[in-house]
């Protein structure tokens, strides 16, 4: 037997409705103000040979790499396959 016509779109909009509702608090429920003024008065007040050893911009690349190499492998890894209702791999796989 078929399944109705609607029924991999309806499934797909519940999928979404769950991952607005999971991600909701990080997306609208926050007024985050990200700012490094100190870092940056603390880099100004270093002896001029010492400021390149404070590197903010390397900082901010590390948070980058960090959400893009860890934290989205975890998620699609940890995350989507218990959202989508598949079965996570065995801890050993993930591992390897």
């Amino acid at each position: 037997m078929k399944k109705p016509p609607l029924a991999r779109a309806e499934r797909d909009l519940i999928r979404a409705e769950k991952l607005i509702e999971l991600y909701e608090p990080f997306i609208l429920h926050n007024e985050h103000v990200f700012e490094c003024e100190n870092a940056r008065l603390l880099s100004a007040a270093r002896p001029p040979e010492e400021r390149p050893a404070l590197r903010l911009r390397a900082g901010i690349d590390r948070l980058v790499g960090l959400r893009i190499n860890v934290h989205i492998p975890a998620l699609r890894r940890w995350c989507y396959p218990l959202m989508e209702g598949r079965p996570l791999e065995s801890a050993r796989a993930a591992c390897a």
